[in-house]
């Protein structure tokens, strides 16, 4: 999205607050990067995590806010960086891709779960998964909305 329809928007999510990361698991090859507070770019971009591999080879992953403005469904999405080539592939998830979209964790408010898999290529003829990275996330979102003529800020921070 670009910084001008990111403005037209009626709901921003602009900062993520309190971050808190349950790693379940992360290939030692992998490396997490997060920090507990993160603010949205100009145009609407709210990293929550990066996951940077220690062998050039492997691609980078990050993890970003999306708010669907058409459904109201909050989630934390995963897009692969790097390879350009491999994006598309993880994003649809065949031949061993798997982690785009995270999974709400029942009974916990604004909690998701991101569970990352890429194909092991060492494994021929077959390539078996490769796990990378498990994890639930949380985090308290500050959000900026407009109601009638003045603005109105709403703070919801996750249940434990």
């Amino acid at each position: 999205m670009n910084s001008e329809t990111f403005d037209k928007l009626p709901k921003k999510v602009f900062a993520a607050s309190g971050i808190e990361i349950e790693v379940l698991y992360c290939d030692p090859d992998y490396r997490l990067i997060t920090e507990p507070d993160s603010t949205a770019t100009s145009t609407g971009l709210l990293e929550i995590l990066r996951l940077e591999p220690n062998d050039s080879t492997l691609p980078t992953f990050l993890a970003r806010w999306e708010d669907n403005q058409n459904t109201g469904e909050e989630a934390i999405d995963v897009d692969l960086i790097e390879p350009e080539s491999k994006r598309k592939a993880f994003e649809y998830g065949p031949n061993g891709y798997r982690g785009h979209h995270s999974k709400p964790v029942a009974g916990k408010t604004r909690t998701f779960e991101i569970d990352i898999a890429i194909p092991d290529f060492s494994r021929m003829p077959e390539p078996a998964c490769r796990n990378v990275f498990r994890a639930w996330v949380s985090c308290a979102m500050l959000t900026r909305g407009c109601t009638h003529s003045a603005d109105a800020f709403l703070i919801a921070t996750p249940s434990h």
